[in-house]
């Protein structure tokens, strides 16, 4: 961008967006605003069109100029008489917004395959546009940012990774090019992310609005959340009540933990039901090699969130308190004193302490496991598997007040105002999202707010068919060894619910996760999968863009079956077994099913346990057992016929 200056004071002004390598949206008008002072005349060019505006008393102006298809990079000039202003290599093509939380947000230099993807990464057709992360309590009519970046090498690195290849498949799809506006932030709620208006005026969400205007008052919109939850935690939450625990002989290897529950490690423990913060004992016994006896180990706990004390029988070897800075993305490694290692059986017990969103032991499997430094042929014992825990202390949230509950870009609307209404004056060919784990205790809700939110966006947009694409939540956590109910599976299943609306699409994630990382490195997949569901549906491409979808279900003899749609040429199951499935009767006990293909599209599912099933539920888990695809290898949504409630009904904020 240059300036031509025909005065000393500069009164013409541009949104942030407007800059050197923008895209503007093929067949849609070009509109062009900003501010200028009042009375003046502003003239804009762009190719072959001149269009001009009288600015308004308020100081705005717009100009409209005729829809343009892609062709050779220009300017666009704007002059008000005494400034102007120029943009070079202006091109246009499609404009996609790429919003949510931390998956859309996570860069390419984060993501998997990262030094080949920044190394090729020359694209000089795909743009990106990364607004700043900014929350306001009312709407804003530009969004902070610095510019349009052209993907080089030396860029593509800091471009939101699923934005970047949905955008790379689009580009080689339709030879055009291809504007990102990365609008994301990480951790949000999707109530963020809409418009005050919006939530007020659906009547599902009263409950949720009353909470909300509570704080609203209690806050005086002042932004003082963060201060509010930092005096709060200091004064209450962060002042560990003491370690009762090595009081009761937790840490003691003699302790008799048999009447404590097991949980497998690593994982956090909200997946076995405990949604709650405080402090967890963790207990593991195990045999130690008559070589190992009198030597010093090493310990290797991965990641613990968020702080441990860790003994070994009954003494303690190591722990990180409140005294550390981020303690849950420290990884715990611990020497023990060859003194206290003994012949046969040894206690490893730790006591976890966290203090806000999960608890446990986050890492790898690989990263568990107790070594002999001594010995270092020997392979070392893995720690992974079933331990025994008992809860210490649980922290009452109830105690926190709404102020000190929610930081501000958690506030409804905050994010709407600050990082979207800027961008509705700007024509666009569609939206991307990938969000949806922070709101996953609120999963049923999430059913109602998400259509709400594509509505109101389109609205904002002035669009009622915008393109609106999103990624349902990819598989996470450790997989289950028996059916149950599950937060992610009815966040999916509310994901979902969006699909009602005309022009939306889900891209499935739900084989390409990671076990033990929220944010899976397979980002070009995902990607992939968006780019598919716009190149059939806005540019007619013969691609598939779904996986296996139910359609119907049937009471037969000996089972029930199930047809779906989305088959291509037809059902392909992986793995000489059909797994995920399971069935209920009237008891709403699920069990595992015996699955089998029957036709092209078809599945029938039975179990000896349910003589009489009435409900079949498939891939309904965190991470659930997942092998139906179609013949184009897409896996099949996950999906469940019964009607009942859900771990998640009625729950809404605050929790």
């Amino acid at each position: 961008m240059i300036f031509r200056m025909k005065s000393s004071s500069v009164s013409l002004r541009l949104p942030t967006y407007f800059s050197d390598h923008m895209v503007l949206q093929r067949g849609k008008p070009i509109r062009i605003f900003g501010t200028a002072a009042k009375g003046k005349t502003v003239t804009v060019t762009f190719r072959k069109s001149t269009k001009k505006a009288k600015v308004q008393p308020d100081g705005s102006w717009m100009v409209s100029l005729p829809a343009e298809q892609p062709g050779a990079p220009g300017e666009i000039t704007v002059s008000d008489g005494k400034t102007e202003r120029v943009f070079r290599d202006v091109v246009v093509g499609d404009i996609w917004v790429c919003s949510g939380q931390s998956n859309m947000q996570w860069v390419v230099e984060q993501a998997g395959n990262a030094e080949t993807e920044v190394a090729e990464g020359n694209h000089p057709l795909i743009r990106h546009f990364a607004v700043e992360n900014i929350p306001q309590y009312k709407p804003i009519d530009d969004v902070p940012g610095k510019g349009w970046k052209v993907c080089t090498p030396e860029t593509v690195g800091k471009f939101t990774a699923v934005g970047y290849y949905f955008a790379r498949a689009l580009q080689a799809g339709t030879k055009v090019p291809v504007g990102l506006l990365n609008s994301s932030w990480g951790g949000t709620p999707i109530e963020t992310w809409i418009p005050e208006d919006a939530l007020k005026n659906h009547p599902r969400l009263e409950k949720f609005n009353v909470a909300w205007n509570k704080w609203r008052k209690e806050a005086h919109l002042a932004g003082n959340a963060e201060k509010a939850l930092e005096k709060w935690m200091e004064e209450n939450l962060l002042k560990d009540p003491g370690n009762k625990g090595e009081e009761w002989g937790w840490a003691k290897p003699d302790f008799d933990d048999s009447g404590w529950e097991t949980m497998h490690v690593p994982g956090n423990w909200e997946r076995y039901g405990l949604n709650y913060d405080g402090s967890i004992w963790f207990r593991l016994a195990l045999d130690i090699p008559k070589t190992w006896a009198g030597k010093a180990l090493h310990i290797s706990l991965g990641v613990v969130d968020d702080h441990d004390t860790t003994y070994f029988n009954g003494v303690k070897i190591g722990g990180i308190g409140l005294e550390t800075p981020e303690p849950h993305n420290k990884p715990r490694n611990y020497d023990i004193p060859a003194e206290l290692v003994q012949k046969g059986r040894n206690v490893i017990a730790v006591r976890v302490f966290d203090v806000c969103g999960s608890g446990g032991f986050t890492s790898r499997p690989e990263l568990l496991e107790l070594s002999c430094p001594a010995r270092p042929k020997d392979a070392p014992i893995s720690l992974v598997g079933s331990w025994r825990y008992g809860t210490e202390w649980i922290i009452d949230r109830n105690l926190m007040p709404m102020t000190a509950q929610v930081q501000p870009q958690h506030v409804p609307g905050a994010l709407y105002n600050g990082m979207i209404h800027g961008l509705t004056k700007l024509p666009i060919g569609g939206a991307i999202w990938y969000q949806g784990e922070s709101n996953a205790g609120r999963a049923e809700e999430y059913g109602t707010m998400f259509p709400a939110m594509i509505k109101a966006w389109r609205k904002a947009w002035k669009d009622a068919k915008l393109p609106f694409y999103f990624v349902q939540l990819a598989n996470y956590q450790p997989t289950i060894t028996d059916p149950r109910d599950s937060q992610w599976a009815e966040l999916r299943e509310s994901q979902n619910k969006a699909l009602k609306l005309p022009h939306t699409g889900t891209a499935l994630a739900i084989d390409i996760g990671d076990t033990f990382d929220i944010h899976p490195a397979n980002k070009q997949e995902v990607g992939r999968r968006l780019a598919a569901l716009a190149l059939k549906r806005l540019h007619g491409k013969k691609v598939a863009d779904q996986g296996p979808t139910y359609k119907k279900h049937t009471m037969e003899k000996g089972g029930i079956r199930i047809q779906f749609d989305a088959v291509e040429k037809g059902l392909t199951p992986t793995g000489e077994k059909l797994l995920g499935f399971a069935v209920a009767g009237k008891d709403r006990k699920f069990y595992w099913a015996d699955a089998k293909v029957v036709s092209k599209s078809a599945v029938m599912v039975s179990s000896p346990e349910v003589p009489q099933p009435v409900a079949v539920r498939y891939a309904w888990a965190d991470n659930p057992h997942n092998n139906l695809r179609n013949s184009a290898g897409l896996p099949a949504n996950p999906f469940r016929t019964d009607k009942w409630p859900g771990i998640t009904t009625g729950k809404t904020w605050p929790l």
